[in-house]
């Protein structure tokens, strides 16, 4: 029986994962992996992909610190299964469109707190942000 993994709402928790010069008033986020280990019984073979996801409030004061990191030049996608069901549909189309040449999205890989492959976050609207993280990758 497949089950989906709890969300984490603590901002304190989320604070262990990226450094920002003031904290959300919100957030949610998952520690994925994938392929997906929802049965219990263990990973059915090696972790390609180890990523953060996460969706944040922040105060416009607090996005300055997001907004002065060097825009994310690359185009390559987040994996679609990273565009995870809790996720609001904006949210979705966020991730969606990191992957398109142009779009805004930030290189937030000198606020991550661990080595990090890529570190993106992309604005949904002026205080909410998702952010994805990506650790272990192909």
């Amino acid at each position: 029986m497949r089950t989906e993994p709890p969300i984490n709402t603590s901002v304190a928790e989320f604070s262990q994962y990226v450094r920002l010069s003031t904290l959300p008033t919100a957030s949610r986020f998952e520690l994925a992996t994938l392929p997906e280990n929802n049965t219990g019984i263990g990973v059915p073979g090696p972790t390609d992909y180890v990523a953060l996801i996460a969706a944040i409030k922040l105060p416009a004061s607090g996005a300055s610190l997001i907004t002065s990191q060097p825009r994310f030049a690359e185009s390559t996608p987040v994996p679609e299964a990273f565009r995870r069901a809790w996720l609001s549909a904006p949210e979705k189309d966020a991730l969606r469109r990191a992957s398109i040449q142009g779009s805004v999205a930030y290189n937030i890989r000198a606020l991550a707190t661990h080595p990090t492959k890529r570190a993106l976050a992309i604005p949904v609207s002026a205080e909410e942000w998702v952010l994805y993280l990506e650790y272990v990758a192909p």
